[in-house]
């Protein structure tokens, strides 16, 4: 393992240098450089240091990668390049109320970048191929993740983070519970919903009124009794909060 700011040019230099001294090599096979987070929406109105990392994180941290790898890659008897972009590659909104600007233009980055090295890499070097994957909207923690970054801890994301939500988008509430990696937390629904989360719907509802919600579990799933116990907790928060606006 090991752990670098994809942003931080010097930092993904020691990443190859660690890779190429661990492993006794001067060569790799396979590069998938994947790293991104959330932040930035508004070119006008976001904090600039908050732009700025968004789009370092989701652009140079693949431009780094590549500096880094693409040698090793070319040092193979084949190998092959794979960049993600995003869905936000092809078009850069998220809706028609909601600015999207560092994002999207880093994935647009990634994109062009990665389709013009097709026909570098033919005339350059032919045994190593290159990708670049588009993905739709995939169940991950870069939301939580993200506020992490910009500053916000998950046990934190109350009234600053509610009062960014368009009420009048909202026609159902999730909870799912996670696994916590290190520094990360990973979106794996599979384990109950942690109570910051609880407290963050309350406030939700609070805020928002009454909103249909459903309890994700897509692995790890406990015994019927229990699953039902989770609901009716959810269900008292709800009715809790809707007597309370009643009132």
């Amino acid at each position: 393992t090991f752990v670098a700011d994809v942003a931080d040019e010097s930092a993904v230099v020691a990443f190859g240098a660690h890779v190429r001294d661990a492993h006794d090599t001067d060569h790799v096979h396979l590069v998938v450089n994947n790293a991104g987070i959330g932040g930035g929406g508004s070119f006008i109105e976001a904090d600039r240091a908050e732009w700025d990392r968004t789009f370092d994180v989701c652009w140079k941290g693949v431009y780094h990668g590549c500096r880094v790898f693409v040698p090793m890659l070319i040092a193979a008897a084949e190998g092959h390049l794979v960049n993600i972009s995003s869905v936000n590659g092809f078009w850069a909104s998220i809706g028609p109320e909601t600015a999207h600007t560092a994002y999207s233009a880093a994935k647009f980055a990634v994109k062009g970048f990665t389709e013009a090295l097709v026909n570098d890499f033919r005339l350059h070097a032919p045994h190593v191929g290159v990708s670049v994957v588009m993905p739709g909207h995939i169940g991950t923690s870069i939301i939580i993740n993200s506020a992490k970054i910009v500053g916000f801890e998950p046990d934190a994301l109350t009234d600053a983070y509610l009062d960014g939500v368009p009420a009048d988008r909202i026609k159902q509430i999730h909870l799912a519970g996670h696994e916590h990696n290190g520094d990360y937390i990973v979106d794996t629904h599979d384990e109950p919903v942690p109570e910051y989360v609880l407290d963050l719907y309350a406030k939700a509802v609070d805020r928002f009124g009454h909103v249909p919600t459903m309890i994700e579990r897509d692995a790890n799933i406990p015994p019927f009794a229990e699953l039902v116990r989770e609901l009716q907790g959810v269900r008292r928060i709800a009715e809790k909060e809707r007597t309370k606006v009643s009132a």
